[in-house]
């Protein structure tokens, strides 16, 4: 797979973004996706402000990974990029629709996430 990452953030991540070419084969073997993700770095000031804040989000129709970088650690996003690449692999077995609801407090009243 030729896992396709585009740097919007307006910052250089070069190490980042070598370690994620690395990671995200890995990633594919242990998870079992067998679609490509898109990984878009994005900058977004208003969620850097808020402690809160949302730091990335997967879109499981486009099949994208879109994180937020602003004031964060290349570590920190790479968690980040871990955790949706894990909704990934949901998309990938058919678990994830792209019509699920997403309020506040969804994944505790969802059945396919209460165990």
């Amino acid at each position: 797979m030729n896992f396709k990452i585009y740097n919007y953030s307006g910052q250089k991540f070069k190490g980042m973004i070598k370690l994620l070419k690395d990671f995200l084969p890995y990633a594919r073997d242990v998870m079992g996706f067998d679609k490509e993700p898109i990984i878009r770095l994005l900058d977004r000031e208003s969620d850097k402000a808020e402690i809160l804040g949302k730091t990335a989000f997967y879109d499981p129709v486009k099949m994208t990974v879109f994180v937020y970088t602003s004031g964060r650690h290349p570590k920190d996003i790479m968690r980040s990029i871990a955790h949706e690449l894990v909704h990934h692999a949901q998309a990938c077995r058919g678990d994830l629709t792209g019509l699920e609801a997403t309020e506040n407090g969804y994944a505790q009243s969802n059945p396919a996430s209460v165990s």
